[in-house]
């Protein structure tokens, strides 16, 4: 199922979190000029959207494919380009160890990097945090597709057992410990819960329901928009993953994916073929982002002069810049790798 509106949100998701690390370059190769609020740091809740998104996806996807199908699919799609990307931050750690992730507390493992294991510090390529959540998705959904195949329960069933076990867990966990290992932490974390909102959403569009459409779209972004505007501290509420955020961030984002969704099928509204384009590529996009904006802003700290106008120059290259990247790394690296990761797997399992 093609659904134009999903690409538009994975065009804005990318581009979001693409203006949170922006802001981030601005202040540190800017000397003293800054055009992007502060406010922009929220464009990390991108990540959010992304994880309704991929609920709602594998939900409408779930009861036409078999279990080893389904994760052959998904690691044929994630893993070539990660381990592309990943490849080229090990090339510049081991060409300059100092400049690349620098900030890290401890040094990334690199084959838990490159396989996507969770660990106490994020992997290699640091965006790469969030594919480990992914992975654990693809996990569990491929079991959720065995268990639908054995057992006569339905999807909605199964994700409600998921939603109250991730529960019921994490606040067990938490009332023992705060040291928590990784693998666990991952396994009970809030965000989950986003994914399986995702799920049930595609569920729901997969039974034909699109009613309330426009105000589940405009009252997901009213309802945004509220919620970064009311908060005392809105960066902090999008940086901590925890229940709050996920309730007051995540919800508003299950309202967007379900109206823009039910919009098109209604006939009502269908993002352009420029957004749809950028969508296509968003997973390039978001790959590959930290590494354009770094290039472009340690280019741009050689530069004699800086003033307000160049600022802005900069910030706009950097935009067009990630985006256009994305799209040449979809059409000549992700796309090929993918199709020859299943060509090699197809041939070796034949």
């Amino acid at each position: 199922m093609f659904i134009k509106n999903i690409q538009g949100l994975r065009a804005v998701a990318a581009n979001a979190v693409l203006l949170s690390h922006l802001i981030v370059i601005e202040e540190k190769y800017g000397r003293g000029f800054k055009i992007l609020p502060d406010n922009v740091h929220l464009g990390s809740s991108g990540v959010d959207l992304f994880f309704v998104i991929s609920g709602f996806i594998m939900a409408t996807i779930v009861h036409d494919i078999s279990w080893h199908k389904f994760l052959y699919d998904r690691g044929t799609r994630i893993f070539p380009p990660y381990w592309f990307y990943t490849t080229l931050v090990l090339i510049a750690s081991l060409l300059a160890p100092t400049i690349v992730n620098s900030s890290f507390e401890h040094q990334p493992s690199l084959w838990r990097s490159y396989f996507l294991i969770p660990d106490k510090t994020a992997p290699l390529l640091a965006v790469g945090w969030t594919l480990i959540h992914e992975m654990y998705f693809y996990v569990c959904f491929a079991l959720i597709i065995i268990l639908m195949k054995k057992f006569k329960l339905s999807l909605p069933s199964w994700l409600f057992l998921w939603a109250i076990s991730i529960i019921a867990l994490n606040v067990s966990i938490h009332a023992v410990t705060q040291d928590i290992p990784p693998v666990i932490a991952v396994m009970t974390h809030p965000l989950t819960l986003e994914f399986i909102a995702g799920a049930v959403i595609g569920f729901l569009i997969r039974k034909n329901y699109s009613a309330f459409a426009f105000p589940a779209f405009a009252g997901g972004i009213i309802g945004l928009i509220a919620v970064f505007l009311l908060s005392d501290n809105a960066s902090v509420l999008a940086d901590n993953m925890d229940w709050t955020h996920v309730i007051l961030i995540g919800a508003p984002y299950m309202f967007i994916v379900y109206g823009a969704v039910a919009l098109e099928i209604n006939g009502k509204a269908i993002a352009p073929r420029w957004l749809v384009g950028l969508g296509n590529a968003s997973y390039s996009t978001y790959l590959g982002h930290i590494l354009v904006l770094s290039a472009i802003g340690r280019l741009y700290a050689l530069m004699p002069k800086h003033n307000l106008y160049m600022e802005i120059l900069f910030v706009v290259v950097c935009i067009g810049s990630g985006n256009i990247a994305g799209l040449i790394s979809q059409r000549i690296i992700e796309r090929p790798l993918q199709t020859w990761s299943r060509k090699l797997l197809h041939d070796y399992l034949a």
